[in-house]
């Protein structure tokens, strides 16, 4: 319960396009610059880590929205 109070709190439009553009830059410019330097683990963590930010993002609006 003190969970989701956090998260109606603080968590806006703002704090998810902030998630957005994090997972935006992780995803399409970190990864292709490791990818340039051929560092494959980092590529592979730089592009799920994108994912999971943006999925996050996507849930807790949901959730500081519907609850």
């Amino acid at each position: 319960m003190i969970i989701l109070k956090f998260i109606n709190k603080y968590f806006d439009i703002r704090v998810f396009a902030l998630f957005l553009v994090t997972s935006f830059i992780l995803i399409f410019i970190d990864a292709k610059d490791y990818k340039k330097l051929n560092m494959a683990k980092e590529e592979r963590f730089s592009k799920v880590a994108g994912y999971i930010y943006a999925v996050l993002a996507v849930v807790l609006y949901g959730i500081s929205k519907f609850v």
